[in-house]
């Protein structure tokens, strides 16, 4: 029989591919087990993450979207283009065939006319962009397929949607600079002020570099080299290289994985999942400025003009005299250089030259296209090294300059596209449908939804599934559930889902909750329970008393901070900033006379400034006033809280504002309401409202048992303080728990570690461990006293909080 070994403590040091354990006495010394030290280390495979098996599979669906929307475009056009072309689309789809390949032996791709094929196609409109200028100054022949052309590449080349409602590019500069300004006053403090109009123009001067528009900048916001954080933000806005740790002005960061980013050269949206997962709430800081950027890059590619297309002609002739300047200067001063310039074969050194630039060689009468293209980047590093030798000569010089300046020979196909919005797009599609409408009927006719022709291939464009909605094929939605969340109407009508029945086919309301309660983690310490949103009144609370009940003022080597001056601290400052410092700490306690102007604040228990905030109540007593503080408007207050956390985004802040009406519209204002769809409230907690306001333990000093978050209030424990032996919270935990425990059946990944929002890593981590210290309570037949974890950490502490430390200890 087992001897049972009673009052053991286990250390563990756990990491993503091994656990270390340990098992002693109380008095810290190792124990045996058959004849053998309890003492060794598991080891186990590090899980890898799903992050290219999603980017592949959201390519794929955007893709297959982007298919659907062109097909049903066809559709639209099919019985059009017919009386003119029957083969008209076969010919597009079999375009990327060797004409042998072809079942239409033709070698035509587009127009087969005997007065109007691919040749005179091109001649006439040289690109796309070409094409669609000439519908829009109604300069086309009505040709339905011309019409088709235009509107496909429209369609499939729609643009981003991260600007909602109309949009002008002027206006949505100002609005992102102020934005931006506001945030940095509210949010971080910092006061950065100027003139809109001179910050725009310094931005959209083209003929600046990147690191010349920081200078500009630094010079009119009057910035001192101090101002580390504030030259961070000009860098950034710039285009330029900023690190992390200067922009939160925040040393720790100088150790993370990813150390800062470029606008310019990195690409943001593919870093964002990243980014966010390690800088949480303080993200939003790059979101604005990143908004101010694409403005930047936006007003550089349209200029002056009101439509796209007209400035893409525009660089369109730009780069064509530019090719032809650069030939000249080429065969004038440099005739040796110009195949090495201009040709391409794979044996020679011209791996960054203009064939491998523009992607395509012209070989006698045929043309060659190059896959294996080189970027803007390099391209002029080449150039630069053959036309360095000769800068004396001033044509030379000319081109050099706008080299520099990244204004020599531009491209209508560059990264600076996907700054361009759906709006730009859709002014350009109204305008040609509303020409075309003059020669085609069709366009016109409405269909039984009342919709015409015209308004659907706007809709092609306008439209996209709400982020929410996720696949709507619920054919494996009975094996996996968690993968299609969509709820189908009753009684949707029969047919093709398109971008004009779409809703009346999904209930967007049923849906969006279905989105969000599947994602919902569940409390650390009640089972079954929903957490609170992060931004929940209550659990904001919970995160700032958290962390001021373990706050210490030290004057003279002694600790003055007791209940008292706590709260007074949670009602003078917490509810009245964001963002709270040791310095302003230290400025109140003496600004109230609790110690001598001239005493000497050493702050512990929180570094430079605090983690949590009450960012939510601040903002909504911004809107609601004392309605705040009163008992019977908390919970609309928190349910509102809850559902714009939901519906944080897009179509979900329609949805919000129908909800916010539907339920407490009596109680809220119209303006009320649309100041509340402008806050954003992103991430949940990971503790419940049952947890904090039901789980009680008596205290000594109180006449009755109290809950968690008014044991947070009157005393000056934290929670895990209030967790241990001393109180009975943790033994009314297992009280409530226990009507649910099942250890058999409960004890399993899908059970215990599955249903949690954590990284594959971290998952396969915390299972390993489980199951480790499950064995061991086997082998020692009870469960441990007291488990001691360590787990590896990325930052070390900020060097001028050792310093502090250090300080106090030499005192002490």
């Amino acid at each position: 029989m087992k001897r049972e070994i009673k009052d053991y403590f286990l250390g563990l040091d756990v990491g993503t591919g091994s656990v270390g354990w340990a098992v002693t006495d109380t008095d810290y010394k190792l124990l045996k087990a058959n004849r053998k030290d309890l003492w060794g280390m598991r080891l186990f495979d590090t899980a890898e993450t799903a992050e290219a098996r999603r980017l592949h599979r959201g390519a794929r669906r955007r893709i297959e979207r982007r298919n659907k929307r062109i097909k049903l475009l066809q559709e639209l056009f099919a019985e059009e283009i017919a009386k003119k072309d029957e083969v008209f689309f076969q010919r597009m789809k079999e375009s990327p065939l060797y004409a042998e390949d072809k079942t239409i032996l033709q070698e035509n791709s587009l127009f087969n006319d005997k007065d109007f094929n691919d040749k005179t196609y091109h001649k006439a409109y040289p690109t796309i962009n070409h094409l669609i200028k000439a519908w829009i100054e109604n300069k086309v022949k009505p040709d339905p397929r011309l019409l088709y052309l235009a509107c496909h590449n429209i369609i499939k080349k729609r643009g981003h949607f991260l600007f909602e409602g109309d949009f002008d590019s002027e206006n949505q500069f100002d609005t992102s600079i102020k934005t931006l300004f506001e945030y940095l006053r509210t949010d971080m403090e910092l006061d950065i002020d100027a003139d809109t109009q001179k910050i725009k123009d310094i931005l959209k001067d083209s003929s600046l570099k990147n690191s010349e528009k920081q200078s500009l900048l630094n010079k009119l916001l009057g910035l001192k080299p101090s101002d580390k954080q504030k030259k961070a933000i000009t860098n950034l806005i710039s285009g330029n290289k900023v690190n992390f740790a200067d922009l939160y002005d925040n040393p720790d960061l100088k150790d993370a994985e990813r150390k800062g980013i470029s606008f310019s050269k990195d690409d943001f949206d593919a870093l964002s999942d990243e980014l966010t997962s390690f800088l949480g709430d303080s993200f939003e800081l790059l979101l604005k400025a990143k908004a101010i950027y694409n403005c930047s890059v936006l007003s550089k590619v349209i200029g002056d003009e009101q439509y796209l297309s007209f400035a893409k002609v525009k660089i369109y002739e730009k780069h064509k005299s530019d090719l032809s300047k650069l030939k000249n200067v080429i065969k004038k001063h440099l005739p040796k250089d110009y195949r090495r310039v201009f040709g391409y074969k794979l044996s020679e050194n011209n791996n960054c030259n203009y064939s491998r630039y523009v992607g395509v060689c012209k070989t006698g009468s045929k043309k060659k296209i190059i896959k294996d293209t080189t970027g803007q980047e390099d391209f002029y590093k080449f150039l630069k090294s053959i036309l360095s030798a000769k800068s004396d000569i001033k044509e030379i010089n000319d081109i050099l300059s706008e080299i520099e300046t990244g204004t020599f020979l531009p491209k209508q196909v560059s990264k600076s596209n996907a700054e361009i919005p759906y709006q730009l797009r859709r002014t350009e599609l109204e305008k040609i449908l509303a020409n075309a409408e003059k020669h085609f009927s069709f366009l016109k006719e409405k269909g039984e939804n009342g919709l015409s022709i015209s308004e659907k291939i706007i809709m092609l464009l306008t439209f996209k599934i709400p982020y929410y909605i996720g696949p709507i094929n619920d054919k494996h939605k009975k094996y996996f559930p968690d993968r299609c969340w969509a709820v189908k109407k009753e009684k949707a009508p029969s047919g093709k889902t398109a971008p004009w029945n779409f809703f009346d086919r999904i209930d967007k309301d049923k849906t969006a909750e279905a989105f969000i309660t599947s994602r919902t983690n569940f409390c650390t310490y009640l089972t079954g329970e929903e957490v609170l949103p992060k931004n929940s009144l209550l659990y904001s609370e919970f995160t700032v008393l958290n962390e001021i009940n373990n706050l210490q003022i030290v004057i003279d080597g002694k600790n003055i901070c007791d209940i008292k001056l706590k709260q007074m601290i949670y009602e003078e400052l917490f509810k009245k900033y964001k963002k709270i410092t040791q310095k302003q700490i230290s400025t109140f306690i003496k600004n109230e006379s609790v110690c001598n102007k001239t005493d000497e604040v050493i702050i512990l228990g929180i570094d430079k400034e605090c983690t949590s905030s009450l960012k939510s109540y601040i903002e909504l007593k911004n809107i609601f006033g004392k309605q705040v503080d009163e008992v019977s408007t908390k919970k609309m207050l928190e349910d509102i809280i809850r559902w714009a956390t939901i519906y944080h985004e897009g179509e979900g802040k329609s949805i919000l504002k129908t909800k916010i009406k539907n339920e407490y519209g009596n109680a809220c204002s119209d303006e009320q309401i649309k100041a509340v769809l402008n806050l954003k409230f992103l991430g949940w907690g990971r503790l419940s409202r049952k947890f904090l306001e039901s789980v009680t333990s008596e205290i000594p000093g109180f006449s009755e048992p109290i809950n968690i978050i008014t044991a947070m209030r009157k005393t000056q424990n934290n929670l895990m303080e209030l967790l241990s032996s001393e109180f009975k919270f943790n033994e009314n935990i297992k009280k409530i728990n226990s009507a649910f425990e099942d250890t058999e059946k409960r004890f399993s990944y899908n059970g215990l570690v599955k249903p949690l929002f954590l990284s594959p890593s971290v998952k396969k981590m915390l299972w390993q461990t489980l199951k480790l210290v499950k064995e061991i309570s086997h082998i020692t037949q009870a469960p441990p006293k007291k488990i001691f974890i360590e787990m590896a950490r990325s930052a070390e502490l900020e060097p001028a909080r050792i310093s502090i430390l250090k300080k106090i200890e030499r005192e002490l």
